[in-house]
This record gives structure tokens, sequence and C-alpha cells, in this order.
């Protein structure tokens, strides 16, 4: 069974609070979960990516070392505290009571985006990744003493023309702390929020202010590739052993996602919808080019 989940690991990288069937998570805080969830996943992608790729090339996988790579590569975020509620009733709080600012020189989150491209006996799959890195602050200590005592309503006021190239009304948000655990390293428990709002079209928004983690969450959420893991299903690499875990451990059951073909993020957990996944398994592979 241990072999079985060994490639879900980022499945429980989040502290989730049991709930009943009696009692529903708010959509706010379900949405911040699925989105540091997504970001762990995503960087778990890399290590199985080129795992399944070696294994397809005749190399023989060493599952524990292959676990430690995953873990050194996989963000763990515990997340505790949520508070939600209307923007309106913290509009006139200072910015620095609700999200925590790092000082210039301490540890920050980095995030980049990785293609990996595969020829399949001349047939091209690509998908994306994202790697995560150490970084340091270099905010000014002025800039963050500025910031800290800004109230929300300026805060989002300057902010937003940065966060949407479109005009948003924020309404809601999600207040929590967060525990960011990432190769032998800590940081926090810290502050952070995300804001709720509508574009002109009444389209949700969603903005992340987390200034330890924000890179990697802005990748997540903005300007982001489709990282439905293609390549892990429409080529050979499915039939290797080590895809057809991660297949296996990251199905998420059907109905709980709505896109299509789309990493799938539900209740805190990521992976491929059981919708997705069957579909593309059940279609064969292409021949090989000549």
């Amino acid at each position: 069974m241990r072999r079985a989940l060994l490639y879900g690991v980022v499945a429980l990288c989040l502290s989730y609070p049991a709930l009943t069937r009696a009692q529903s998570m708010p959509h706010e805080e379900e949405v911040v979960r699925n989105t540091y969830a997504k970001a762990s996943t995503l960087c778990s992608l890399e290590a199985i990516s080129q795992a399944g790729l070696n294994q397809l090339g005749g190399k023989t996988i060493d599952e524990a070392e292959l676990t430690k790579q995953l873990a050194n590569a996989t963000p763990v975020f515990t997340l505790s505290g949520f508070k939600t509620g209307t923007i309106l009733s913290i509009s006139s709080s200072q910015w620095g009571q609700l999200a925590t600012l790092p000082q210039a020189g301490t540890q920050i989150l980095g995030a980049g985006i990785t293609t990996f491209n595969f020829s399949d006996n001349g047939n091209p799959v690509s998908w994306h990744v994202v790697t995560a890195d150490w970084q340091r602050s270099s905010d000014a200590p002025e800039f963050i003493k500025a910031s800290e005592q800004r109230s929300v309503a300026d805060t989002i006021k300057l902010g937003s023309p940065e966060w949407s190239s479109k005009p948003v009304t924020y309404t809601e948000y999600a207040s929590f702390t967060v525990k960011l655990t990432f190769q032998g390293k800590a940081v926090g428990p810290y502050r952070a929020l995300f804001f709720f709002g509508k574009d002109g079209q009444g389209n949700e928004v969603v903005t992340p202010n987390d200034a330890v983690s924000n890179s990697i969450l802005w990748d997540v959420l903005w300007n982001e590739p489709s990282y439905y893991p293609t390549g892990f299903v429409n080529s050979r690499l499915r039939q290797q052993p080590v895809i057809e875990k991660w297949l296996q451990a990251n199905a998420i059951p059907q109905g709980s996602c709505t896109a299509n073909h789309e990493l799938c993020c539900s209740r805190g957990r990521c992976g491929i919808s059981e919708d997705d996944l069957n579909q593309d398994l059940a279609t064969p592979l292409p021949e090989a080019k000549q």
C-alpha cells in the first residue's frame, strides 16, 4: 500500500480540517487551499517527469532516491487560522496587521516554469512544471515600514493595476497563517491574504497576497500555461511504472472538477480528473512516424 501511494505525497502537503457531512468549507478557504496544493503538485512533477523519461529509456529507478528528490522539490504549506469576510470590514486596518512582509535578507520562495519536450517515436509532446528555490528578500526597510502602515483599502487601490489588467471590484477576503517548509528550512507561521472580486464581465478574480510565497502562487494563478501533464497520458510514458503509480495516486473523483484537461484541484488536493484520465488512457497512442 505504501508504494501505491508513494507519488501521491503532494496531496498531503496541506493541513486540512476534518469536516463532517453537515459541515461545508467556505468557498474562499477552499480556493486558498487548492492554490497552495496546486503549487506543491506542480513542483513535484519535474522529478516524476524525469524519472518516467529515464524509465522509458531503460534505466532502473531507485524509489528511495526518487522519494528524496520529491521531498527536496516540493514545498510544504501548512495553513491554519482562516478568517473570511467582507473587505469593507477590514478596509481601515493596517496592512501589517494582516500580512507579514519579510525583512530584507530573509528567505522567500522563488519559482520558475520548466517545459518538458519529448518526441515519442517522432510524435512531439510537451508539458510544463514549476521549480521552486529559496531567494533573499530585497525590499528596503523604509518600503516595508510604509507598506505595513498603509490601510487595506489604500493597498488595494495601489495594487489593483498590477494585480489585473482589467478593472476588478474586490469584495471578499480570506486571511490565514502559513508555515512553509522546503529543503530542510522552515519559515513562519506568517500571515497572508487572498482577495476575491469580479471583473466587468462578472468573472471571479482571485488575488493572492503572500509576501513569502507570492512568486509561486502567481505562477499558479496568472500568466500560466496549461499545466495538464500531457506527456503522462498521451505518450508511452503512461506505460512506465513510475507514471502509472502517479496517475493512480493522483486521480480526482469524477464530478469534482469542471475544467477539461487542466490540472484538477478539489478540497485541497490536486491531480487529474478521472474523466480526463479515462478518456486519455482509452485513446490509442499515435503510430510511430517514419
